[in-house]
Order: structure tokens, then C-alpha cells, then sequence
């Protein structure tokens, strides 16, 4: 039997046609059509490959099944033109199955409530719906069965809604796709399924966590967020402030962006990068490289630098040195200071090094909202490969009850964004943000 002609959005279709990855994210905002779609890519799919007969799809619980899953996949299968008991069998036994007839497969609905079930069996793939609020071990166990060699790829979908912090933020948190593991991610937002949903939904579900970004930048734009102590970055979106790895223009001023009173020692760089819409021109800030998690001290820090900014490409190229103001402090370790030494040890490779950094404090609060608002308008974008700088925007949480950032021993992830923070709040703290969008190109502010 012919499967009937629809159209599939264009997730699903490149889920299809992929041939370089098996695990797809589908990480999607509530009603965002994430668990219909990925049980008609699942179908699909398993359809292609005959020869192996069994599949599972798993969920929360029992009811859940019942609830949810498996009217997915009726309805899935509705949309693909198969009918109950003429095109296909559903035994609500425990577990439940679909049997489809045309090539005697079966789909078997687990619940991840008892892993110790997933057991003494091969399998060509599975939906792990709901994925997010599940236990490591049910993703382990549902990985470790499937190896069937009767199928052209095996594949895993694992789908839900992100919530808070779980092990599955570290393990799928991923921009696109990750080659090691032939993983690839799609962010589904409940805009993407407005024209199925009653006019006054998406405006609800706003008011209704309206008290917490991080639970609108989850619930509506499936994005991963903590609801613990809430993100302090909270306007930052992976799917909208993230854009592919750029090349550093040598005849724009590269900004270094460091922290310094912190192991590792960290630094970002930062290009203002023009661009045109209509008859205007913006500018925003784009993070285009940043240190390794080994950096020690100031030397390797030049020296990570330098790698990275080949000499002969920019030995005349504008390098302004930005951070806390303690790095205009005499340094305890060496004569001089970090923002001097720095200058110093760079001016070995490069023509044009100039410290930028304000000598006065950096209010928290107030930067943060500053830049906050850049990257909800996209005006802040940092390049995939700036993995640091991303982690640093996706977890720094505010400390319970204080205008302050969370900074617990042994922890790294502040370090990025704060480097970054103190220049943003140089530049822009003047500017009216809001009136950005309709005035041209940023230029000559106050520095």
C-alpha cells in the first residue's frame, strides 16, 4: 500500500532525508505538534525498514500511554491513510501495541516508570516521548536495544517539552547537531502550530508564566531553561542568538572580553558587525571566539589569542582589552597590571592594543537587563563554536534573594558571560535599546 501524499513540515522531512545522523532532539514548546510529528517521522521510517518487525515508544507512565501517546499515533497513522482494523491492529493490553499489517510490524508502548522491563529484545529504533522528565536509565536502556542489523539506520527520537534542571539538559543540549554522537536537534516553538490552536492559547499561556521567563523561554519556545532560581540571562535563545561560526574580519576592532579573578582564566572576542534592513542599518555584537577551559594565566591566555588571530591576518587590526575593573589593579603575581601585561604581552604580535576597560564598578542587575534587551532583539549573537560562551548564557542562575549571581566553588560558567557583560554595559548603557530597532548604525558611543 502507497502512503498518502502529505505534506510534512520541514523538520520532519529533514529528519527523512538525513543520512548522517540516527538520534533527532525534538525539543518543542507546549503544543508545538512535537509528539504527532515525530510519531509520523517514526512511522515513516520504521516503514522503510520492513525486515526488522519490532519498535518501542516510551512515556512517562501508563496513562500517559493512554493519554497521550497513543492517540499520537493514531492520529499519525490517520494522517499516513491507515485505519483501524483494516490497515492496522491496536492491542490495548499492557504493554499496548500496533500491529500494521502491510509488513506485520509492531510498535510496543512502554512506560518509563519501570526500566527494569526494557529488557531481552532488539530493536530498530524508538520515540522516547516526554523525554525530558525521564530517568537516565530508561535513555540508556531504550539505546542499548536498539542494534538490529535488518535496518538501513537504526533511530531514536527522543521529543518533549525542556523543563529545569535535569541530566537531559547536559546530554541533548545541543545547537543543530553534534557528529560524534549522529545527533541532531530541532526547537519546535508553540508559534509553529499557531494555525492549529484557538487565537487566545499562545496570549494565555504568556500571562500564565508571565512570572518567569525561564518558564515562557521553555513552555513556549522549547527552549531549555532552570526554573530553579530562575536564569539570569533569560532572554537568551539558542534558536534565536545563535547563528553558524563566522570568520573574524581583520578591519573591524576585535574586543577581548576578559575575567580574571577566577580559575580558569577566561576571555571571549567580540566583533560589532553592521548589517542593513530596508534603508537602515543596525549593528550587533557577535561573539566570535573565546578561550579554552584550560587557560591559567595571562600568558596563555596571549597565546591562546594568538592562535587564534593569525598574526600575519591581523597584526594591524584594532585589539581593545575589556573586563572587570580589577584588572586595572597592581597584580600581586607579577609588576604591573593584568590589563598592562596583557597589553604588553600582546603587543608582541599585534600593532594596535588598546585597554578599554571602565575602572568603575559594573552594577549586576542593571547590565544584565541591558543585555538582556540586546539579545532579545538580536543584537547579541554568539557563534555556535563559542561553546563556553553559550553554556555561560544558558546557566548562570541568580543567588536566592540577592541582586547578585549564583557562584558556587568549582564552578566555571559565570566566567564568559561576565567578561562579556562589562563591555556591554560600557556601550550601551546609554542607549536606549527599545529605540535601537528604528535608528542607524550604532557608532561613536560613549566608551
Amino acid at each position: 500500500m502507497s502512503d498518502t501524499q502529505i505534506v510534512l513540515p520541514y523538520w520532519q522531512q529533514q529528519i527523512l532525508q538525513d543520512k548522517e545522523h540516527d538520534r533527532f532532539i525534538i525539543s518543542g514548546g507546549l503544543a508545538s505538534g512535537k509528539s504527532a510529528g515525530s510519531a509520523i517521522v517514526f512511522i515513516l521510517n520504521m516503514l522503510q525498514n520492513p525486515h526488522e518487525k519490532m519498535w518501542w515508544a516510551c512515556t512517562l507512565t501508563h496513562s500517559r500511554i493512554d493519554d497521550s501517546l497513543l492517540p499520537s499515533f493514531i492520529f499519525a497513522l490517520d494522517r499516513l491513510g491507515r485505519k483501524p482494523n483494516i490497515h492496522y491492529q491496536l492491542l490495548k493490553s499492557k504493554p499496548a501495541t500496533i500491529t500494521i499489517f502491510e509488513t506485520m510490524q509492531t510498535v510496543r508502548f512502554l512506560s518509563a516508570d519501570r526500566p527494569d522491563l526494557m529488557v531481552s529484545a532488539t530493536i530498530g529504533g524508538y520515540l522516547l516521548s516526554e523525554a525530558f522528565q525521564t530517568k537516565r536509565e530508561v535513555y540508556q536502556n531504550l539505546e542499548s536495544r536498539t542494534r538490529s542489523k535488518k535496518v538501513k539506520r537504526t533511530i531514536g527520537i527522543i521529543e518533549g517539552t525542556p523543563e529545569g534542571d535535569r541530566w537531559t539538559k547536559d546530554e541533548f543540549n545541543i545547537n543543530k547537531s553534534d557528529p560524534k554522537r549522529k545527533m541532531r536537534r530541532f526547537i519546535l516553538t508553540t508559534y509553529d502550530n499557531e494555525h492549529n490552536l484557538s487565537p487566545d492559547y499562545i496570549p494565555r499561556l504568556h500571562q500564565i508564566y508571565a512570572h518567569s521567563p525561564a518558564m515562557i523561554k521553555s513552555y513556549i519556545y522549547g527552549e531549555f531553561s532552570s526554573f530553579r532560581l530562575g536564569d539570569v540571562f533569560a532572554q537568551y535563545l539558542e534558536s534565536r542568538n545563535v547563528i553558524p561560526q563566522i570568520k573574524p574580519d581583520p578591519f573591524r576592532p576585535v574586543a577581548l572580553c576578559f575575567d580574571f579573578n577566577a580559575t580558569p582564566l577566561t576571555w571571549s572576542a567580540w566583533q560589532t558587525v553592521p548589517y542593513k534592513i530596508g534603508d537602515r542599518f543596525r549593528a550587533r555584537e557577535v561573539c566570535i571566539a573565546e578561550s579554552s577551559l584550560d587557560c591559567k594565566d595571562l600568558f596563555a591566555a596571549a597565546l591562546e589569542i594568538g592562535q587564534t588571530f593569525d598574526s600575519t591576518i591581523f597584526a594591524n587590526t584594532s585589539f581593545e582589552l575589556w573586563g572587570d575593573r580589577t584588572g586595572h589593579a597592581k597584580s600581586h603575581k607579577v609588576s604591573g597590571t593584568d590589563f598592562s601585561n596583557l597589553r604588553d604581552y600582546l603587543s608582541e604580535i599585534y600593532n594596535n592594543v588598546n585597554i578599554k576597560a571602565p575602572k568603575e564598578v559594573t552594577p549586576i542587575r542593571a547590565s544584565v537587563d541591558v543585555f538582556n534587551r540586546l539579545l532579545l532583539y538580536e543584537l547579541i549573537l554568539i557563534c555556535d563554536n563559542c561553546k563556553n560562551m553559550r553554556r555561560s548564557l544558558n546557566m548562570v542562575k541568580w543567588a536566592a534573594g540577592k541582586d547578585d549571581l549564583e557562584k558556587k566553588a568549582g564552578e566555571t560558567h559565570t566566567h564568559h558571560s561576565d567578561g562579556a557583560r562589562y563591555r556591554i554595559w560600557k556601550l550601551y548603557k546609554s542607549v536606549d535599546v527599545d529605540n535601537i530597532l528604528s535608528s542607524n548604525v550604532i557608532s561613536g558611543i560613549n566608551a
